[in-house]
């Protein structure tokens, strides 16, 4: 289970990276600007986390189902439709396309573009270390 708790941080903390990058850039130009700003160099590197966050996110997942535990809260987020996306997700991060922009990621981009369910988040913002030094 500690292995799974060294993932599990890895997504939280690729998630934070995205999310701090959002925020920054929305309190810089607005929603507006960050729903229709594709190539700019904040969104690229937001993407970039974010790509990153749904690839781990689904290692999470896997080594969740690979230590059989079971838990009423998670399995009410655990969806087999999701999960494949996920799957399908984190193969293509990891592994060359020659297709710049898949078509498959922008569905979990479209997701993560709004506001997350706590429940999909990896953990508390409160709980993250203090990385400001």
């Amino acid at each position: 289970m500690l292995a799974l708790h060294k993932y599990y941080l890895r997504a939280s903390y690729l998630y934070e990276a995205y999310h701090a990058i959002q925020q920054t850039f929305i309190a810089k130009h607005g929603a507006a600007a960050w729903a229709i700003t594709g190539m700019s160099e904040e969104v690229v590197r937001a993407r970039m986390y974010l790509d990153l966050w749904w690839s781990t996110l689904y290692v999470v997942v896997e080594g969740y189902e690979k230590l059989g535990l079971h838990y009423p809260q998670t399995e009410a987020v655990l969806d087999q439709k999701m999960l494949k996306k996920l799957a399908a997700y984190r193969h293509g991060t990891y592994h060359f396309t020659e297709r710049y922009f898949d078509p498959d990621k922008f569905g979990l981009h479209t997701i993560a573009s709004s506001p997350i369910p706590p429940a999909a988040r990896s953990r508390s913002r409160s709980t993250a270390p203090d990385r400001s030094s």
